[in-house]
């Protein structure tokens, strides 16, 4: 079995790479988007590690959403997230 046919029969691993992606995209775009918009998109990042049964993913997510709208308090700490796909 090749890397490519493990890499493609392993639904976790495929999860932690879109979540990874949509994390990257996120971090990127994230000086130039308003808190409501960074809190949609951690909230859908939420939802994807959710239907992976990804918990703490889920639960850093949703604690970013939060921190994301709340005021003065700056930037949801997508790098922590990162961090943890990375494994």
């Amino acid at each position: 079995m090749a890397a490519s046919d493990s890499l493609a029969s392993d639904p976790l691993r495929t999860a932690r790479s879109l979540i990874c992606e949509r994390i990257a995209e996120l971090e990127a775009r994230m000086p130039r988007l308003a808190p409501r918009a960074i809190s949609r998109k951690m909230d859908a990042i939420r939802s994807m590690a959710a239907a992976h049964g990804l918990a703490a993913l889920e639960g850093l997510a949703d604690y970013g959403a939060r921190h994301a709208i709340l005021p003065g308090i700056g930037k949801p700490p997508a790098h922590a997230c990162r961090t943890w796909t990375k494994r």
